[in-house]
């Protein structure tokens, strides 16, 4: 872009708060080089609170529960849940009867707290819970390359 202002605003658990702006570079590349760490350790603090059988709330119409997510006031269990980003929209999905997904949910990126822990949690926890989705995935692909 042309013209950015603002900062990027990182607080630790003990209250500090560090701020990076325009002025000690540029913010695109610390936020590149950035969030994968940050996104590893907020899904390490959610997953904590999410073992200790705690609710995490993202969005006020999203919220993270050791059993699964509530996404407009839908409950999905992480058996039949899928997540994706599409442009700078997070999509709910809901696996139906038939297999296929339909989307339950859609938020925009920036209005998601913690958003990079959610996909770190998610993406694990979609992965243990839908073991036979992986197996199906993995068998697929190995048509595609004349494996199977």
């Amino acid at each position: 872009p042309l013209l950015q202002w603002g900062a990027h605003r990182l607080t630790t658990r003990g209250g500090t708060t560090y701020s990076f702006s325009a002025r000690q570079g540029d913010p695109r590349k610390f936020m590149a080089a950035a969030r994968p760490y940050l996104a590893r350790v907020q899904g390490i603090r959610m997953g904590r609170t999410l073992r200790e059988e705690q609710p995490v709330r993202l969005h006020p119409r999203l919220g993270v529960y050791p059993g699964g997510v509530e996404a407009n006031g839908k409950e999905i269990a992480w058996s039949r849940l899928d997540t994706m980003v599409s442009g700078r929209t997070l999509l709910i999905r809901r696996r139906n009867d038939g297999g296929g997904f339909r989307t339950v949910a859609r938020y925009p990126v920036g209005s998601i707290d913690n958003l990079g822990g959610f996909l770190e949690i998610a993406r694990e926890t979609i992965r243990n819970a839908q073991r036979d989705r992986r197996r199906r995935t993995t068998a697929s692909m190995k048509a595609v390359k004349g494996e199977a």
